[in-house]
């Protein structure tokens, strides 16, 4: 019953429907494209054996992608602190730099990716694990409900894209 109560409730906020359907269903609002496709990456290209240390404010920021023997575990803690310490490091150093003419190959990658305010960076570092195992599992496991979840949406009147919403 509380689903359908906020199915009702969902179809009433909704804009109305046109006629032409868009190829992609759900429209990304202006500004947040690079959060949308560091998400997208998140749940399609990168499986829960690798973490993205990125930045958690300019996500078009990768450092680096850290595969992991086992998630979870201490010695993969501690490889990803090591990681993060160390573009903490290159950062530091890059801020301290007033002569970028011989940077070496890792202090010029990231140089590049972040152009400047280099403290600022150094503190907003993140690693965020994969999860396209998990969003595939997730699918699967939805697909043995999925024509009942339509026939439930259809009778509301709500658009079949929105049962993906909940992946």
């Amino acid at each position: 019953m509380g689903v359908l109560i906020a199915s009702s409730q969902v179809h009433a906020s909704l804009p109305p429907a046109t006629e032409e359907k868009s190829a992609y269903p759900f429209a990304v609002p202006h500004g947040l494209e690079t959060r949308v496709n560091f998400w997208k990456k998140v749940y399609t290209e990168y499986t829960t054996r690798q973490a993205i240390v990125h930045d958690i404010d300019d996500l078009n920021i990768i450092y680096e992608v850290v595969n992991l023997e086992v998630p979870g575990s201490r010695h993969s803690e501690g490889r990803l602190n090591a990681v993060k310490n160390k573009y903490r490091n290159i950062l530091t150093e890059l801020a301290r730099k007033t002569d970028h003419s011989s940077l070496t190959m890792d202090e010029s990658r990231v140089a590049q990716m972040v152009s400047g305010h280099y403290y600022e960076h150094a503190q907003n570092i993140r690693v965020q694990i994969g999860q396209k195992n998990r969003f595939r599992e997730g699918l699967i496991r939805s697909g043995l409900y999925m024509d009942k979840i339509r026939k439930i949406f259809r009778e509301y009147g709500l658009p079949d894209e929105l049962t993906a919403l909940p992946h």
